[in-house]
């Protein structure tokens, strides 16, 4: 009885949070103090740069609140994905709004078993995904989904805000401009073939041996459309956000620890104090190599790419990247 009435109590508070009542932001931490949160650190990504570890790494620090999902999106909506929306939420067949859906049926389940999700009690994560799910969407909205008052340095990691247009970071900057940037540089052939044996080959879809070449390059191809240049990126975002933290996907291969602790230091916490080992693999793609063909492809398609970040003198990786063509 009691449960029922919770879940009655929660879908009239749905439509008070669309229309945005702010009396209501509490409901994401059981705290009042929400609308003035903001994070305070931003991975951007891109996609297949350990943002999976590193999300892992920061999820159970101490000094460190994360919600309860990776990849908030919020700053995807209405350029990478469509705009925010009951219809949307409930209708739309695309890729992000089907796993919203995911995420409100594994969410409903768990808190009918009570069943905790990971640092959260089953109310408190339900609460959460309610207000992630069907709050209006806004940046005081953004602000209600970290938690308040607790001296935690909050963020939100999202591989795909890598890719946003310049005029969302504007605003973005706006109403966050002390938000600590963070962006994970991977060699871009080695990126795109990790995404594009992901989206082939992982979870059983297909064994890599069946994927044919013309497959391999369409897919790659389709990858490389969507592309944004390193150069060009990082160029966008440090005209709001200057301070902006440029780490390298090799380093992470050569020296975790180093690699996680000079992202710690960027953020002012201590590395020492993460639950995590930071050479623990996390997110383990297909991790079969590419074809000579295949390697030939991505090599035309990014060279220029490589080139223009090596002369940009921000790392001797990307020269490295080059030197192994």
């Amino acid at each position: 009885m009691l449960l029922a009435k919770m879940l009655v109590f929660l879908g009239v508070k749905m439509v008070t949070l669309y229309f945005g009542d702010e009396r209501w932001l509490f409901l994401a931490s059981g705290k009042r103090g929400l609308m003035t949160r903001k994070p305070d650190f931003i991975c951007i990504g891109p996609e297949k740069t350990a943002t999976t570890w590193l999300f892992s790494m920061l999820e159970g620090h101490p000094q460190v609140w994360l919600p309860p999902y990776k990849e908030l999106r919020f700053l995807t909506e209405g350029n990478l994905v469509p705009e925010h929306s009951l219809k949307n939420l409930f209708f739309n067949p695309h890729w992000h709004y089907r796993g919203l859906r995911r995420i409100l049926v594994r969410n409903t389940v768990k808190m009918i078993l009570l069943k905790k999700t990971e640092g959260y009690g089953p109310f408190e994560t339900y609460a959460w995904v309610i207000r992630y799910l069907f709050g209006k969407h806004s940046f005081a909205w953004y602000a209600s989904l970290f938690r308040n008052g607790e001296a935690l340095l909050c963020g939100d990691i999202t591989p795909n805000y890598y890719h946003i247009p310049e005029a969302r970071i504007r605003e973005l900057h706006q109403h966050n401009p002390d938000t600590k940037i963070l962006l994970c540089v991977r060699n871009p052939m080695d990126r795109a073939w990790s995404n594009a044996t992901m989206i082939c080959c992982q979870g059983g879809r297909r064994d890599f041996e069946s994927v044919t070449e013309a497959e391999w390059v369409a897919t790659l191809d389709e990858l490389y459309d969507l592309w944004v240049p390193y150069d060009v990126v990082i160029k966008r975002w440090k005209k709001y956000f200057p301070d902006m933290f440029v780490c390298f996907f090799d380093q992470l291969k050569l020296e975790p620890e180093r690699f996680f602790g000079e992202i710690t230091d960027f953020l002012g916490i201590d590395p020492k104090l993460s639950r995590k080992v930071a050479g623990k693999v996390v997110g383990k793609g297909v991790g079969k190599p590419m074809p000579k063909r295949i390697k030939e492809h991505l090599q035309a398609q990014y060279v220029e790419d490589m080139r223009v970040l090596a002369e940009s003198n921000i790392s001797p990786y990307p020269e490295q990247w080059l030197q192994s063509m």
